[in-house]
């Protein structure tokens, strides 16, 4: 992956080439718009956009690879050259717009699911929706802000919380049909791998939790659960990036969790932070 570097836009000067990058990445990603859509839209960033927003560009090998702008804490713009996605461009770009707006709001475009997707990977949730654009187009918005967890400490799992965890899962855990969990394997756990499970708490008490397995060689992520009364607060995006996090740390080059078949919701979630399904493989099982 190429190094990328972040830096203010110089000016008028680079306009002409994030023309080029939004128009690209538009056609490559907006296919519910027509040609006539793009060029209206296109006609305005030069005259409208562009000189009222804080544009921040992505160079990568060099050359700018996609930009950003922000205005009053809100994400109006975050383009990337469309040779360029899955490059981490996108993220680097809007990591560094949550840091300059803790609480970063933005708009997206309804029918382009892999942007909302891509939002909810880093932890925006949808507060409201719009049936036109702001230029009253027919054209659905999403309005989308980092989800309210600043009250969501994360700590490792202790020994002591082995029997509120058994209460806990036994509400938020989403699969009846999987074997009782056991105190002593959770005790078990924890004292071999002491941060690999990951408690999410609000006022001292537990809401979330995932477990972030690491044996050397594989990535296995389980027991992801928050507790229904604090769902869509943006906790398993926080617990997630976490146990991410510890894993690439320990030289993890892929993530694997296992996901019930017909738990739409998990499914949704697992999806909204970039997993997909392995269709070539089946999960073979055995009783000890």
């Amino acid at each position: 992956m190429s190094e990328i570097v972040l830096r203010p836009c110089t000016g008028p000067e680079e306009w002409p080439r994030l023309v080029e990058i939004w128009r690209g990445a538009v056609e490559a990603t907006h296919d519910f718009l027509t040609a006539g859509d793009i060029d209206y839209y296109e006609g305005r960033l030069i005259e409208d956009y562009l000189p009222n927003l804080e544009v921040t560009v992505a160079l990568a090998d060099g050359a700018i690879a996609g930009f950003s702008g922000i205005v009053d804490g809100k994400l109006e713009m975050l383009f990337v050259d469309a040779e360029r996605h899955g490059g981490g461009v996108g993220t680097s770009l809007l990591r560094e717009a949550m840091e300059k707006a803790p609480g970063l709001k933005v708009d997206v475009n309804e029918q382009n699911s892999r942007a909302v997707r891509f939002y909810a990977r880093h932890g925006l949730t949808v507060v409201g929706r719009s049936e036109t654009d702001a230029d009253g187009r027919p054209f659905p918005l999403l309005h989308m802000a980092v989800a309210d967890a600043a009250d969501i400490s994360l700590r490792p799992g202790r020994i002591e919380d082995v029997p509120t965890l058994l209460g806990f899962w036994a509400v938020a855990g989403e699969n009846d049909a999987r074997p009782s969990d056991s105190g002593h394997l959770i005790e078990t756990l924890v004292r071999r791998d002491p941060e690999a499970l990951i408690v999410a708490e609000c006022g001292g008490e537990i809401v979330g939790t995932v477990i972030a397995g690491w044996d050397g060689w594989r990535a296995h992520l389980y027991r992801l659960a928050v507790s229904p009364e604090h769902r869509r607060r943006g906790i398993a995006g926080k617990l997630m990036r976490a146990a991410e996090e510890r894993l690439r740390d320990l030289g993890a080059v892929r993530f694997d969790a296992m996901v019930l078949d017909g738990n739409e919701a998990g499914a949704g979630a697992w999806d909204a932070m970039g997993y997909e399904p392995q269709e070539n493989w089946t999960r073979w099982v055995k009783g000890a």
